[in-house]
C-alpha cells in the first residue's frame, strides 16, 4: 500500500540536517518506484505483453526518470524520526512514506509522452500487481 523511504542528514541544524534527510528519503522512493517498474519489465509475462521497442522506451524512461519522479512524487509523510548530537553537529534519521497508488500515477505520467498503445499496457500490468 505504501512505499517507504529511508535516510539521514547531518548539518549544523537540526532544521537542515531533517530537510536533507527528507530530500534523500524522498530520492530513495523516487529509486523503488524505478525498480518497481524494472522488476516489471523483467517478468515474463510481461516481455510477451511488450514489443522490444516498448520495452526500451521503458527502459530510457527508468534510465533518466528518478529527478522527474522526484519532482513528480506528492505529498510524503514522515512516519519515523530521530535525531542525535554528534560532534556539534546534527544527525537526523527519517522515514517517509508515499501513496503505492500515488506511485503508479507517477509511473503513468513518466510515459504520458510515449504511445497510448504502450501506456495503457503498463497501466493494464500496473493494476493487475
Amino acid at each position: 500500500r505504501y512505499i517507504v523511504g529511508r535516510s539521514s542528514g547531518t548539518a549544523a541544524t537540526y532544521a537542515l540536517a531533517r530537510k536533507q534527510a527528507i530530500a534523500r528519503a524522498r530520492a530513495d522512493i523516487a529509486g523503488a518506484i524505478q525498480t518497481e517498474v524494472a522488476e516489471l519489465m523483467e517478468t515474463t509475462d510481461t516481455n510477451k505483453e511488450l514489443t522490444t521497442v516498448e520495452a526500451e522506451s521503458i527502459g530510457k524512461m527508468l534510465a533518466t526518470g528518478q529527478q522527474f519522479v522526484q519532482q513528480t512524487i506528492g505529498r510524503t509523510n514522515v512516519v519515523f524520526e530521530a535525531y542525535r548530537e554528534k560532534g556539534g553537529e546534527t544527525e537526523v534519521m527519517v522515514s517517509v512514506s508515499y501513496d503505492g497508488r500515488a506511485a503508479k500515477s507517477v509511473i503513468l505520467e513518466l510515459l504520458a509522452k510515449e504511445s497510448d498503445t504502450l501506456r495503457e499496457k503498463l497501466e493494464k500490468m500496473l493494476n493487475g500487481k
